[in-house]
């Protein structure tokens, strides 16, 4: 086999030097899950985000785990950007009365009915 720095390529071709850092880390999903938090998101979540090729990860040996670089894009992939303020007010939050013979009317909408418990 080939040495420390010798890895196989996407392509299958052997003995071509890769370039790893040095520094690189692997993180489990349950690792993942600790460092962004585990009231934010659970090992079963990366685990299926990434069956769901939602994420990026890596698969090695059939186990997903995910690197330093993963975990950023997967925080700003979820990021929310703020928006003004004006932009807030400026949309209403009910459609206008339509207007039927002269006469506003509103239009009903019907509400869940409530669970009985049996």
């Amino acid at each position: 086999m080939g040495t420390a720095d010798t890895a196989v390529r996407a392509s299958g071709r052997r003995n071509e030097p890769a370039q790893i850092p040095a520094n690189l880390r692997l993180h489990s999903p349950e690792e993942a899950a600790h460092i962004l938090g585990e009231d934010v998101v659970t090992p079963s979540w990366i685990r299926e985000k990434a069956r769901k090729r939602e994420i990026d990860f890596v698969l090695i040996a059939g186990k997903v785990a995910l690197t330093d670089d993963n975990l950023l894009a997967l925080v700003k992939q979820h990021e929310v950007k703020a928006t003004g303020a004006e932009q807030r007010a400026a949309a209403p939050r009910r459609r206008p009365a339509a207007k039927v013979g002269g006469t506003a009317v509103t239009a009903l909408r019907a509400r869940q009915p409530k669970r009985r418990s049996a």
